[in-house]
């Protein structure tokens, strides 16, 4: 089944149940990229911010 059969199918069976519309296919995937490009550097730099801040002070000076 290719995925625009299983989008029809799905939309379909949303609309049947009185359940919210089915996003496209492909609809989310440049923010999902985007969030999963961003997210390591963000929890990397709150763990080792002081650290990080120590390092780069030390050598600015």
């Amino acid at each position: 089944m290719s995925i625009t059969t299983q989008y029809a199918l799905d939309s379909y069976r949303a609309l049947q149940h009185g359940e919210p519309h089915v996003p496209a296919p492909g609809s989310y995937d440049r923010r999902l990229l985007e969030e999963l490009r961003d997210a390591p550097r963000v929890a990397v730099a709150r763990r080792h911010r002081g650290f990080l801040a120590r390092l780069f002070r030390g050598r600015a000076a």
